[in-house]
């Protein structure tokens, strides 16, 4: 009776992960009833002393758990925060940071095995999938009885998510598939290599329709990282020559079909080079951008310390842009547009560094464990959080706190016990 109960509440913990990577690139306003879900579960399941017994004799479940002190510093800064309502809403947005360390450093081991560790990658590439084709069907219902222009393009294409967040989930699929690509002898199950390479055209072509800057970016980064990886890793020069010219290929391209985004990149490095802040420009440009980060940076000068509280990040936002007449900032409420110096502003010298720090230690140990996808999975957030605040909405704390607490623990298994236990069941 107790056995099957258990079994009962690890299913229910197996398939909320599974919707969850579902359903992130899909529709995430569904994803924090899978979360609560979660929650239920975890406290109707009990066991309580086990499970925490579990975590604090083994060391990497410690670890996980260790990813949550970051909302409890969040937390902390309610004790000398203004805007209390804005805290707690604040709170509630990053509750993933949180839970999702908690939830996974107490999950029995079988969870974390290579061949779950595959079918949840499997699951996020196929949400991928279907929500790119659902946007761009929902692109071609505009294009042709609405006579929207640019349809198939930024905000028209991503429709209700921001298209830089909807960038970095495709190019993570990109960089699950071509690690799993790589790995693999070409010459079995061909029909099944094919298809992983017309899934990565795919969301390549996605990337560029996007055109988001940090995307594209991202993008050449995880080429030329897998091409280094072929090259000196695995000396295999043909690998790393094709995979380098097909990426050179679909770039230049792309600069000939689909000249709007080099276009974009183009005027965000003029505007760079000349160090202008004009605002005259749009509230999206790279200009007003630069000027955020700068009355952002005047902010940390000031509370350098501790930071202006949970709560007050935002007034403290506003009451800068109002003194320095940053007027479209001001009206459209723009966050710091970059979550280092967000953080920074919030919490202080200590949160800064506390974020800093849990993305470079995970990395350094993702190198010692030849774990290349969650080092890229860390890459990819790191550099997406330069030019966005991702932690201040769901799509992106949850993209971060999901996937890194998942991708971390089943990396630093004790052992690969859990490889052996699964693979021995299935058989």
């Amino acid at each position: 009776m107790i056995k099957n109960r258990t079994m009962i509440h690890r299913g229910i913990f197996r398939y909320c992960l599974l919707g969850i990577a579902f359903l992130l690139p899909v529709f995430g306003r569904l994803v924090p009833s899978l979360i609560a879900l979660m929650v239920l579960n975890w406290l109707i399941e009990g066991r309580f002393r086990q499970k925490f017994r579990l975590v604090s004799s083994d060391r990497i479940r410690m670890l996980t758990l260790s990813f949550g002190l970051f909302y409890l510093l969040y937390l902390a800064g309610l004790i000398y925060t203004s805007n209390f309502e804005y805290g707690l809403f604040d709170l509630q947005v990053k509750f993933s940071l949180f839970i999702f360390p908690l939830l996974l450093a107490t999950a029995d081991e079988e969870s974390f095995s290579n061949s779950q560790r595959r079918q949840l990658l499997i699951v996020f590439i196929s949400g991928c999938l279907a929500g790119s084709l659902l946007f761009m069907g929902r692109a071609f219902v505009e294009a042709v009885y609405n006579h929207a222009e640019n349809a198939f393009s930024y905000a028209g294409l991503s429709w209700y998510f921001h298209s830089s967040y909807l960038s970095m989930y495709y190019n993570f699929a990109i960089a699950a598939i071509l690690g799993h690509l790589i790995t693999l002898d070409w010459k079995r199950k061909i029909p099944w290599r094919i298809l992983e390479a017309a899934l990565i055209l795919w969301f390549i072509i996605l990337v560029f329709l996007l055109s988001s800057k940090a995307g594209i970016l991202t993008l050449g980064g995880i080429l030329l990282f897998c091409t280094g990886l072929l090259v000196f890793k695995r000396k295999n020069w043909l690998g790393g020559i094709i995979v380098l010219v097909v990426g050179a290929g679909i770039f230049y391209t792309t600069y000939r079909i689909l000249p709007g985004p080099y276009q974009r990149m183009e005027t965000a490095g003029e505007v760079i080079r000349s160090d202008a802040g004009n605002l005259n420009q749009s509230p999206e440009s790279t200009a007003e951008r630069l000027a955020i980060w700068k009355a952002s940076t005047e902010i940390i000068r000031d509370h350098y310390l501790l930071g202006v509280g949970t709560g007050d990040v935002k007034d403290a936002l506003y009451g800068k842009y109002a003194e320095k007449s940053m007027y479209s900032a001001l009206n459209k409420k723009l966050n710091a547009h970059c979550q280092y110096l967000q953080t920074f502003i919030a919490l202080g010298v200590a949160g800064f560094l506390f974020l800093v720090l849990m993305l470079m230690l995970p990395g350094i140990l993702a190198i010692r464990r030849k774990d290349n996808l969650y080092l890229v999975f860390l890459g990819i957030f790191a550099f997406n959080i330069l030019v966005e605040s991702m932690f201040e909405t769901q799509a992106g704390v949850v993209f971060y706190a999901f996937f890194n607490a998942f991708l971390f623990i089943s990396m630093s298994t004790p052992n690969q016990r859990l490889t052996d236990i699964t693979e021995k069941r299935e058989s």
